[in-house]
């Protein structure tokens, strides 16, 4: 934007605005809003462990999903450690290499 470098930080908080001007009702929905808080645990958290990134992904969205859906499943945290490697070191990778 003209030229001016932009920290991560300061690129998110304008997605999030220009979402939120185009769609005014967005963090009304539990994905938008888990998708936000949790991207901005992940720019915040950069050097951390697999195993302590989840934890803390999994702290930070349980009172949003306990306060939309009224429940929330013991097995998530486990689930999520185990599957992020595969997305990170399989699938990802593999859905690049297809679309090029």
């Amino acid at each position: 934007m003209l030229g001016k470098k932009f920290d991560s930080l300061t690129i998110w908080g304008l997605v999030l605005l220009g979402e939120l001007f185009w769609s005014p009702l967005l963090l009304t929905d539990l994905g938008a809003s888990l998708s936000y808080l949790l991207t901005l645990v992940l720019l915040f958290e950069k050097s951390r462990s697999n195993f302590k990134l989840n934890v803390k992904l999994n702290l930070f969205s349980l009172p949003l999903v306990l306060y939309t859906t009224y429940q929330w499943n013991v097995w998530t945290a486990f689930y999520a450690f185990l599957v992020t490697p595969l997305f990170e070191y399989l699938l990802l990778p593999l859905i690049l290499v297809g679309v090029f």
